[in-house]
């Protein structure tokens, strides 16, 4: 977190905020790091399958643990993301809004992350009498 980072165009940046899944570990090693790095640099997040939720929302209020939990709209954020991975591809070196960049290297995002990526397809699906989008599994 208070590493630098040089840029392929040789600037320097740092990382000014963190998002951390609190799912799929335990949510208690999260708070605790967001606590001793600062709050508001590292935010414990939650996924909240809620089709058109915002993207993060960020609570006014801390919760019992004393962190800002967020939750992330995941169904947002899918359908965000999936749209703009079919943009048409642009140049490495030109600086283009909202593009998606992956690291040419294997050890960092293989074929393996790619298919994770876009495992998911938005389908049709009847709830309780109702129409709903869901993003469901293709396998």
């Amino acid at each position: 977190i208070n590493k630098k980072y040089r840029h392929a165009d040789g600037t320097e940046m740092t990382i000014s905020r963190v998002c951390w899944d609190t799912g799929g570990i335990d949510g208690e090693i999260v708070y605790q790091r967001s606590k001793k790095h600062g709050v508001f640099r590292v935010l414990p997040v939650k996924g909240a399958s809620v089709y058109g939720k915002p993207v993060i929302t960020m609570p006014k209020t801390r919760n019992q643990r004393g962190v800002y939990l967020c939750e992330v709209g995941t169904d947002t954020a899918k359908e965000i993301l999936y749209a703009r991975m079919k943009a048409d591809p642009t140049p490495a070196d030109e600086a283009t809004s909202y593009a998606i960049r992956f690291p040419d290297d294997p050890e960092i995002f293989s074929q393996t992350e790619a298919q994770q990526l876009v495992a998911e397809e938005l389908v049709e699906k009847w709830e309780k009498g109702k129409m709903r989008l869901l993003w469901d599994n293709k396998k």
